[in-house]
């Protein structure tokens, strides 16, 4: 009887044990704070951002190696006016619109791409002119010529168009005016505005002129507009320093044995 009472007993306190620690379980869970679940927490929105590197200089070239790109908090970009990803086109020849300071934080408005009508005015030298030359697509010798780049300008002293048919001391003394001589060495391009034809019967267009842009002196400019006037301009890639002389040649450079024409009537001989 005895033994019944007390395992009576252990079982009651066992229960008041077990009472007492879901009692205190339930006040945990109450001081507990309120911790929304993860997947009711709002992402963290950033935005793609542009800033220079470096300083840079008004109509100097564009490069993508010029900035660091930053993704700012959504918070942080709608303070400096920016509420989508910044995107730059990095357009081959564009060129900065205005000097900048490093750390600029870099919109695509402050670069201007060769399409644009500003173009030239931006990438012009102070106190140069930009002087348009139209010449054929065949007078451009050594390539493709683009924008900045060096180039020269030669002059033919007697065009194709002019030569004739004729013989005899006519077509000597013709022959010995022929000849290439340098108008001006290492003009920059500023840009170039390739012409299309299409002719007919033909799929594909084929080049009829190029207008190019050059960066003259005015005295340049009065010089070129005559060398047009009296001869047929070509326009050579600029390989840097060499002696004027290099671009210089005549009939006597081609036919080094070139000699008077011989005459004959009747039965006479006249050397002209």
């Amino acid at each position: 009887m005895k033994s019944k009472i007390i395992l009576s007993l252990a079982i009651g306190l066992i229960i008041l044990g077990l009472y007492g620690i879901a009692d205190s379980l339930s006040h945990i869970e109450k001081d507990l704070p309120n911790i929304p679940l993860a997947e009711n927490i709002a992402p963290v929105v950033k935005i793609k951002t542009w800033w220079l590197k470096e300083d840079v200089q008004r109509g100097t070239l564009v490069k993508r190696s010029d900035f660091d790109v930053q993704y700012l908090v959504q918070v942080d970009a709608n303070k400096r006016g920016i509420y989508t990803d910044v995107n730059i086109n990095f357009t081959s020849g564009a060129v900065y619109r205005q000097d900048q300071v490093q750390g600029t934080l870099f919109f695509p408005d402050m670069l201007v791409p060769p399409q644009h009508d500003a173009y030239i005015d931006v990438v012009l030298a102070p106190g140069q002119v930009p002087y348009v030359l139209s010449v054929p697509a065949k007078s451009v010798v050594g390539g493709t010529v683009s924008n900045n780049m060096r180039v020269d300008l030669v002059a033919l002293t007697l065009p194709q168009y002019q030569m004739s048919i004729e013989v005899g001391s006519e077509l000597s003394k013709k022959a010995r005016m022929i000849g290439v001589t340098p108008v001006m060495m290492n003009i920059k391009v500023i840009k170039v505005i390739q012409q299309t034809q299409i002719i007919s019967g033909e799929l594909e267009p084929s080049s009829a002129n190029v207008d190019i842009v050059l960066e003259l002196t005015r005295k340049q400019v009065a010089i070129l507009t005559v060398a047009k006037r009296i001869a047929e301009i070509e326009i050579h890639k600029s390989i840097g320093d060499f002696s004027a002389a290099d671009l210089k040649a005549d009939a006597g450079d081609v036919l080094p044995d070139f000699k008077s024409v011989t005459e004959m009537r009747g039965n006479n001989m006249v050397i002209k």
